[in-house]
């Protein structure tokens, strides 16, 4: 039997300041959230699906850290529950241009995927590079208007503030 995906989407709360010159400072902070589905369409197989999610973001002094680990339980319509695990770690350096992840997920205990690897963007707008350590010699470019997630973040939060 397959299992139809259904996206979930988890929207956390974004801590931020303005410095001075009016630019984002963002705050660190831990929260953990409680996740449920609240409606499942007549076509999922996911009848119900609840869970916690633990996100920590950190200043680790030359750069941004983002822990977040999320752990989720799914009754299929016609079959058993499923457990679901997601760990993310991720530092991106204040300046945008460097960035190293690990993220590994389980499946009902049994390891689905595994990634980690460094990146760099060779300036802003430019193009960068990501090597994989997990699965260990991949490479990738990244095309230049590449953007690692906290840049990102900061951009976008700066652009709603600037009524964009």
């Amino acid at each position: 039997m397959a299992v139809l995906r259904d996206s979930v989407a988890v929207f956390g709360v974004l801590f931020l300041t303005l410095d001075s010159a009016g630019a984002v400072d963002l705050a660190a902070h831990r929260a953990i959230y409680d996740m449920s589905l609240v409606k499942a369409s007549r076509s999922s197989d996911v009848s119900a699906m609840e869970g916690e999610m633990y996100l920590e973001w950190a200043d680790a002094c030359d750069g941004w850290t983002v822990n977040q680990k999320v752990h989720m339980v799914s009754q299929l319509r016609d079959g058993p529950s499923v457990e679901n695990h997601f760990n993310f770690s991720s530092w991106e350096s204040y300046d945008g241009l460097r960035f190293r992840f690990a993220m590994r997920s389980l499946n009902m205990g049994d390891p689905v995927e595994q990634v980690a690897g460094s990146a760099y963007i060779r300036g802003a707008g430019k193009d960068g590079h990501v090597q994989f350590s997990v699965p260990e010699g991949s490479e990738l470019v990244l095309p230049a208007g590449t953007m690692f997630p906290s840049s990102h973040l900061i951009m976008l939060v700066e652009q709603a503030m600037a009524g964009a």
